[in-house]
């Protein structure tokens, strides 16, 4: 018999991720909110203005509480806090999972009301035994939410926002997030903590930079511009953008207290994807190994892979490992002969770790040997003969070699930390 789940926000950025894992765990949704939503069974009402209803939690599993007054409504925090802490009572009176969508910015102090909001339903529904999930930065999944704004922005403009000084930020996947939260409402022995779900801290600069290459595939150029500044002129802009864009929603950005989450996700069982790989449309990073197979074969064998190679290469690294992409730089994926250079001797190969780099380049070496078109390459068959030929082949390989060498050094440096 499936599980019941009472969500309320389930047609927002995350609540739309929720009810696309929680379908396929087998739990049935029940929409909480005041109009029904596209993918839910059943919808009840409820407002974050009013009080719940009496027997809203009647006939669920578990009650995941995602909606929030994100600034576009008239809301006095004194009605969601209210609202929260309801839901918490019945939750409690009918002996269910309660979990509760908080914020890395809950903090009595916090700049923003959203944070300081966020903090005190944790004070008011953790006592009764609720789970309070703080997670980081969301991203990835379709563009809504601070993600949308920020993707929107690295796609609007050619030039990035340098700011100075850089801000930190703890990005994870929607879809990571959603796993969390669905375990969270399995599991009453976590009754009454407050959790952190966050990747590890990066500057948000490099996170816009990341959006560029891995999301959208564009280069943006980015530009020093000082915090003081930014405030200014979001100050004079707020107006026009309203609170998604004001000197506030940059001062919770920017002061966002760290979370040490690797213990807490341990917990609920989930392990973050690579960043990369959660900027990808598909959340998966299988551009990034088609890339990553590309830039190998042609370090190998200098030739260009023929598709079908790059797919078996995919392939073989999500059977075998899974595996994701390895963090090379861009500068080492455009240079074949900087790649070569890292090749590791074959009496050092089997001290090598599954999955790193001269494991891989072995993997390259072996898809490429059994593809019927790279036949001729390893049969040795040349296309020219004679003595001038042979002597033309042989300086060619000299001069490869020798590039090789004096490059090794500086792509060495460039892939430190991968073997």
């Amino acid at each position: 018999m499936s599980r019941v789940l009472g969500l309320t926000g389930a047609s927002g950025y995350i609540g739309q991720a929720v009810m696309r894992h929680a379908h396929a765990c087998g739990w049935q949704v029940v929409a909480i909110g005041r109009r029904p939503v596209e993918g839910a069974q059943t919808w009840r009402f409820a407002d974050l203005g009013i009080a719940p209803p009496d027997g809203l939690a009647d006939g669920l599993d578990a009650l995941l509480h995602l909606a929030a007054n994100t600034g576009g409504e008239n809301l006095l925090p004194a009605s969601e806090q209210a609202f929260a802490h309801g839901l918490a009572m019945q939750a409690a009176a009918t002996g269910i999972p309660f979990v509760f969508v908080s914020s890395q910015a809950a903090a009595p102090n916090a700049p923003s009301d959203y944070g300081r909001t966020k903090f005190a339903i944790e004070q008011l529904i953790v006592p009764l035994g609720a789970v309070a999930i703080r997670p980081g930065l969301v991203i990835g999944g379709r563009e809504a939410g601070l993600f949308g704004l920020l993707v929107s922005l690295v796609r609007a403009s050619p030039l990035l926002p340098d700011l100075l000084p850089r801000p930190a930020v703890q990005p994870i996947h929607v879809d990571d997030l959603s796993a969390a939260l669905l375990t969270a409402c399995g599991q009453l022995e976590l009754a009454g903590r407050v959790l952190a779900t966050a990747g590890d801290p990066v500057d948000l600069n490099h996170l816009l930079g990341l959006i560029a290459r891995h999301r959208l595939r564009v280069r943006r150029l980015h530009v020093p511009v000082p915090l003081s500044l930014l405030r200014g002129v979001l100050a004079v802009a707020a107006p026009v953008f309203g609170t998604r864009l004001s000197p506030a929603r940059l001062d919770s950005l920017i002061q966002l207290p760290p979370l040490d989450a690797h213990t807490d996700l341990a917990t609920l069982g989930v392990v973050l994807r690579p960043l990369a790989n959660a900027l990808d449309r598909r959340g998966c990073g299988t551009r990034q190994l088609l890339i990553e197979g590309h830039a190998l074969t042609r370090a190998m064998i200098f030739v260009v892979p023929p598709p079908a190679l790059l797919r078996r290469y995919v392939r073989l690294l999500r059977m075998l490992g899974p595996y994701d992409a390895l963090p090379l730089p861009a500068s080492l994926l455009g240079k074949p002969t900087w790649l070569a250079s890292l090749d590791t001797p074959v009496e050092r190969q089997q001290a090598t770790p599954p999955g790193g780099l001269a494991w891989r380049m072995n993997l390259i070496l072996r898809l490429a040997e059994a593809q019927p078109t790279l036949a001729g390459l390893f049969l040795m068959m040349p296309n020219r003969s004679g003595r001038f030929a042979a002597l033309l082949d042989f300086v060619r390989a000299g001069v490869r070699e020798l590039h090789v060498r004096l490059v090794a050094p500086m792509a060495r440096r460039l892939a430190k930390g991968l073997r």
